[in-house]
C-alpha cells in the first residue's frame, strides 16, 4: 500500500495545484506567490533547525544538521529531517511556469509539456543530484497543466485530445515509475 501511495502521492499534488491555480500578470503578483511559499518554507527550516540544534545540545542526540552549503543548494542535498524541503521550492517554479504556459496556445503548451518531461526523465538519470527540485518540475509541469485544465472544465471541449494526451502521458510516467512497459502492462 505504501509503494502504491508513494506511486501518485506527488503528481496528485501538483495536479490539485494545477486544479486550484489562477493565472496573475505582474511583478507584484509573481512577488505575491513568491512569497506566499517561501515565507513559510523558511520559517519552517529555521523552527527545525532550532529544535535540531535545541535537542543536540540539550540531549547529545548527534542528529544530522545540514550546513549552510546543503541549505544554499537545498532540494537532495537536504536530508533527514530536511528532506521534503525540495517541494516548496519545485512547487514554485512549477506556478511560475505553469503561469507563463497559459499564454500559449494549446498545441504549444502540449509540445512544451512534452518537451520538459522529457528533458527531466533524461537530466534525472544523468545526475543524483536535484538542486531545489528543479528536475522534479519538468515532470510536475504536466500534472499542474493537466489539474488547471481539467478545473476549467475544458474536458468536454474541442480540447478533449490534449487533455487526453495528458493522461496518457501521465499513464506512461506510471508504468514508468513501476519498472514496467506500456506493452508489459497491458
Amino acid at each position: 500500500l505504501v509503494h502504491d501511495i508513494f506511486l501518485f502521492h506527488m503528481s496528485l499534488s501538483f495536479f490539485l495545484s494545477g486544479l486550484t491555480f489562477r493565472s496573475f500578470t505582474g511583478a507584484r503578483a509573481t512577488l505575491a506567490k513568491t512569497r506566499a511559499l517561501l515565507l513559510p518554507y523558511a520559517a519552517f527550516a529555521l523552527l527545525i533547525l532550532f529544535c535540531l540544534l535545541t535537542a543536540n545540545a540539550a540531549l547529545g542526540s548527534g542528529l544530522p544538521v545540514p550546513g549552510p552549503l546543503h541549505f544554499l543548494l537545498g532540494g537532495t542535498f537536504l536530508t533527514g529531517a530536511f528532506g521534503t524541503f525540495w517541494f516548496p521550492t519545485a512547487l514554485l517554479v512549477t506556478l511560475l511556469l505553469l503561469n507563463l504556459l497559459l499564454r500559449l496556445p494549446l498545441w504549444a503548451q502540449g509540445a512544451v509539456l512534452a518537451a520538459t518531461a522529457t528533458a527531466s526523465f533524461l537530466l534525472g538519470g544523468l545526475t543524483p543530484y536535484n538542486p531545489y527540485g528543479l528536475l522534479t518540475v519538468g515532470m510536475a509541469l504536466p500534472f499542474a497543466a493537466a489539474g488547471h485544465h481539467v478545473g476549467l472544465d475544458r474536458v468536454a471541449k474541442p480540447d478533449w485530445k490534449a487533455v487526453a494526451g495528458l493522461a496518457l502521458c501521465a499513464t506512461a510516467f506510471f508504468l514508468h515509475l513501476r519498472g514496467g512497459s506500456c506493452c508489459g502492462a497491458l
